[in-house]
C-alpha cells in the first residue's frame, strides 16, 4: 500500500507548476484509492485556492471534496462544497445527487428528495439517484413511491443489484415477500457477494415461516462479512424460533460481541435466556438494552414480565407503564399491566387495563379471556362469560378459555353448561388436571358419582 505522508508535507508549498496541478488533481479526484480523504481534501483545497480553474473544473473540485468530507462524517462541510458546485454549476447533477445523500444522512428526507428530484430533472437517466430518492421515500414510509423510483433505476440498469435489494425491501414492508423474495433473488444473481441481500431474504423467509431457509441465508450472509452482527442477530432470532436456544444465544453474544451497542440483540438474548429459566439474565439483557436504547418500549415490557415472573409486582408495574408512556398503542403492556393489578387484587384497575388492550387490539383473544377471570373474581358471571365467548371466537384451541368459562357457567349453576366448557377443554389438552378436577366437581354436583370419581382419578394420575 502506497504512503501519502511527504505529500502532504509537500502540498501546501506547491507552486502553479504544471505538474503541481495534475498531482493536486489526482489527489482531489483520488484516482488511487489509497489515498486518504484528508490527502484528498488538501488537494481540492488547494485547486479551489489557486483561482486557475475553469467553472466547470472548480465545480468538480468542490464535489470531490464535497465527497471527501462526507466520507470523514462531516455532512454539514459536504453539503456546503456541494452547495457550491451546484452554485458555480446549476446543470450538476451529481452534485444535487450527492447533497441530496448528505442531507438524507442528516434525517432531512425532504431536502433530499428535493435534491434528488432536480438531479433527475438535468439527468432523467442517473439510475443511482432514482435509487437514492427511493430510499428517501421508504424512510417517510411511501412504500409506493419508493418502489416507483427503484423500478425506474432499474429500467435505466438492469443490472443494479442495489435497486433489486431495495425494492425488495420496500415490497416486504408491503407484507408483499414473494415480490422481495424475487427481488434478493435477483440482486443475489447479480452480485453473488452480497451480504446484506442474502440477510434480507433470510428476513423474507423467516417471515415465511422458513426458517431452514433462513438460517441458510443469514449463514451465507456472515460468510462473505463475518462482522455482519444484523445477521447473526437474525439467526440468532430463527434459531430461537426452532427452539434451538443455546444456539441463538451464541448468536445473540457474537452480534454484541461485533457491536456492543446493539440493544435489540440484548433484548433478543433476554428472550432467549428467559426461555432457559434464566431469569437473572434475561433481566441483565433487558437492562443492558434499555441504557443503550432508553425509548425501547419492547425491552421495558420484556423486563416487566421477568420481573412479574421473579414475584416483583411492583418493579414489573413499572416497567409495564414505561412501555405503556413510550407506546401508547401497545396493548401486550396494558395486558400484561393488568395481570399484575389483578394480582395485587386491583380488579377494577385490571379490567381497565384489559379493555384498553382490547380497544387497541380488539383480536386480543388473551386480553378477553383475563379480563373474563377478573369480571369472574368480581362475582360478574354474566360478563365473564361474554368475554370468554369472545376469546374462544378469536382462538378456539385454547384450552385454557373453555376450562375458565365452565368455572363462570358453574358459578351461575349451569354444570351442564359447565361439563360441556370442561370437556372441551380435555379434548384440546388431554393432561389439563385442573379441568378434569372441575369436571369431577361438576359430576359430583350433578349425582354423577362413577364420572367425578373418574375424573378425579384422572387428575392425580396427571398431577402425580
Amino acid at each position: 500500500m502506497k504512503t501519502w505522508f511527504i505529500a502532504l508535507v509537500l502540498l501546501p508549498g506547491m507552486a502553479a507548476a504544471q505538474s503541481s496541478r495534475e498531482e493536486a488533481w489526482l489527489w482531489c479526484a483520488r484516482q488511487d484509492a489509497g489515498i486518504p480523504r484528508e490527502t484528498q481534501i488538501i488537494g481540492c483545497s488547494w485547486l479551489i485556492n489557486t483561482g486557475q480553474e475553469t467553472p466547470q473544473d472548480l465545480a468538480a473540485t468542490y464535489n470531490s471534496r464535497g465527497v471527501a468530507r462526507a466520507a470523514q462524517g462531516d455532512r454539514a462541510g459536504a453539503i456546503a462544497d456541494y452547495s457550491e458546485a451546484i452554485r458555480i454549476n446549476p446543470d450538476y447533477a451529481q452534485a444535487f445527487n450527492n447533497r441530496g445523500a448528505a442531507r438524507a444522512g442528516q434525517g432531512d428526507r425532504v431536502g433530499a428528495i428535493a435534491d434528488y428530484t432536480e438531479a433527475i430533472r438535468i439527468n432523467p437517466d442517473y439510475p443511482q439517484a432514482f435509487n437514492n430518492r427511493g430510499a428517501a421515500r421508504a424512510g417517510q414510509g411511501d412504500r409506493v413511491g419508493a418502489i416507483a423510483d427503484y423500478t425506474e433505476a432499474i429500467r435505466i440498469n438492469p443490472d443494479y443489484a442495489q435497486a433489486f435489494n431495495n425494492r425488495g425491501a420496500a415490497r416486504a414492508g408491503q407484507g408483499d415477500r414473494v415480490g422481495a423474495m424475487t427481488d434478493y433473488a435477483e440482486a443475489i444473481r447479480i452480485n453473488p457477494q452480497y451480504a446484506q441481500a442474502f440477510n434480507n431474504r433470510g428476513a423474507a423467509r423467516a417471515g415465511q415461516g422458513d426458517r431452514v431457509g433462513a438460517i441458510a441465508d443469514y449463514t451465507e450472509a456472515i460468510r462473505i462479512n463475518p462482522d455482519y452482527a444484523q445477521a447473526f442477530n437474525n439467526r440468532g432470532a430463527a434459531r430461537a424460533g426452532q427452539g434451538d436456544r443455546v444456539g441463538a444465544i451464541a448468536d445473540y453474544a457474537e452480534a454484541i460481541r461485533i457491536n456492543p451497542q446493539y440493544a435489540q440483540a440484548f433484548n433478543n438474548r433476554g428472550l432467549a435466556r428467559i426461555g432457559q429459566g434464566d431469569r437473572a439474565g434475561a433481566i441483565a439483557d433487558y437492562t443492558e438494552a434499555i441504557r443503550l436504547d432508553p425509548k425501547f418500549a419492547n425491552a421495558y415490557n420484556n423486563r416487566g414480565l421477568a420481573r412479574a415472573d421473579q414475584g416483583d409486582r411492583a418493579a414489573a408495574m413499572a416497567d409495564y407503564t414505561e412501555a405503556i408512556r413510550l407506546n401508547p398503542q401497545f396493548f401486550n403492556a396494558y395486558n400484561n399491566r393488568g395481570r399484575v393489578r389483578d394480582g395485587q387484587g386491583d380488579r377494577d384497575g385490571a379490567i381497565a387495563d384489559y379493555t384498553e388492550a382490547i380497544r387497541l387490539n380488539p383480536r386480543y383473544a388473551l386480553a378477553f379471556n383475563n379480563r373474563g377471570a377478573a369480571r369472574s373474581w368480581q362475582g360478574d358471571f354474566h360478563g365473564a362469560i361474554a368475554d370468554y365467548a369472545e376469546s374462544i371466537r378469536l382462538n378456539p384451541r385454547d384450552a385454557n378459555t373453555f376450562n375458565n368459562r365452565g368455572m363462570a357457567r358453574a358459578g351461575q349453576g349451569d354444570r351442564t353448561g359447565a361439563i360441556a366448557d370442561y370437556t372441551e377443554a380435555i379434548r384440546l389438552d388431554p393432561k389439563f388436571a385442573d379441568a378434569f378436577n372441575n369436571r369431577a366437581d361438576a359430576r359430583s354436583a350433578l349425582g354423577d358419582r362413577a364420572g367425578a370419581t373418574a375424573d378425579f382419578r384422572e387428575a392425580l394420575r396427571i398431577d402425580r
